[in-house]
């Protein structure tokens, strides 16, 4: 099937999980974000595939568990506790390899990671087993990690996607809001944490991965532009940016697509971060921006296969 691919949804095997999902990251949107709701809206909208991105707020609910145990007059095993959300993870990140096989290539699935909460080990194996499984690439949510991009402690995950050629997508923002950090006890100094600055030494030091930056480095865009521009395994997607587009105080039409040219029609990969919005508004917008036909189908779906292989 020829048709947008979506390279950055949260879709989890229930609506109660997409709940649990939203109410950690006290970030809401009005859809159930499963793939029985999502099948047909990608069937009108001419979506071809979606990309599944299994990631769990770990390290905050590390910190809620820790917290409920106290009170209860328990004292937390936090060893216990950290291989329990480590099984967790791994659970979805197979049930989201799976998917691709399942629906006969409609979805794919990332393989979601914390180096620094579960550990070198576990790292490796992760990778090594979900790639076995269908999985074609890797996310990670540097702050509930813990630490920028390029520390030693991250090592594990550049040097496994660099060997296997793989991508990484990544949460990029010009800041967190400080009290945010603070609740995943996290240094609140770190609010630069998802800067698309932070990866420049990573993509250098790492040339054979792709780093996906996801919602254009949002606040960041000009740095996000010299990246792209400077370092060619640096890309990034349209989540969560497209739905203000044409809208009162939103980029007008063409100037998301001048955008687009600033970082390049090669390096953008079309994606909504369903269910916090319309995977079918996205798709709208992306037919009316002022693109070239060979524009709109490399970042609608060409960007997606060089990247994650379709």
């Amino acid at each position: 099937m020829v048709g947008y691919k979506d390279a950055h949804t949260h879709i989890h095997p229930s609506a109660s999980a997409t709940r649990a999902f939203m109410n950690a990251l006290e970030f809401h949107g009005p859809w159930d974000g499963t793939i029985e709701q999502a099948l047909p809206i990608m069937d009108r909208a001419g979506i071809a595939a979606t990309m599944i991105v299994p990631l769990i707020a770990d390290t905050r609910l590390l910190a809620e568990r820790i917290a409920e145990q106290e009170k209860q007059g328990i004292r937390p095993d936090r060893d216990r506790l950290i291989a329990q959300l480590a099984a967790e993870q791994s659970e979805y990140n197979k049930w989201a390899a799976a998917a691709g096989h399942k629906y006969n290539g409609r979805f794919a699935g990332l393989i979601a990671v914390n180096p620094v909460l579960f550990g070198d080990q576990w790292t490796r194996g992760e990778i090594q087993a979900r790639l076995a499984e269908g999985a074609v690439g890797v996310k990670i949510l540097p702050m509930y990690i813990g630490v920028y991009p390029d520390d030693p402690k991250m090592h594990v995950l550049w040097e496994e996607a660099n060997r296997r050629e793989l991508a990484v997508l990544t949460l990029a923002v010009a800041a967190v809001p400080a009290e945010g950090l603070a609740k995943i006890g996290v240094n609140q100094r770190y609010t630069d944490i998802h800067h698309p600055n932070r990866f420049e030494e990573v993509v250098r030091s790492y040339p054979r991965l792709k780093l996906v930056l996801a919602h254009l480095g949002m606040g960041a865009e000009q740095d996000t532009i010299r990246l792209a521009n400077k370092y060619p395994n640096v890309f990034t997607d349209t989540s969560l940016r497209l739905h203000e587009v044409g809208q009162t105080g939103g980029w007008t039409f063409k100037e998301t697509a001048e955008l687009f040219r600033r970082i390049g029609v090669d390096r953008v990969l079309f994606a909504s971060n369903y269910p916090f919005v319309s995977q079918a508004d996205y798709v709208e917008v992306m037919e009316k921006l002022p693109l070239g036909e060979e524009e709109r189908q490399s970042i609608g779906w060409r960007n997606y296969d060089r990247v994650y292989g379709g």
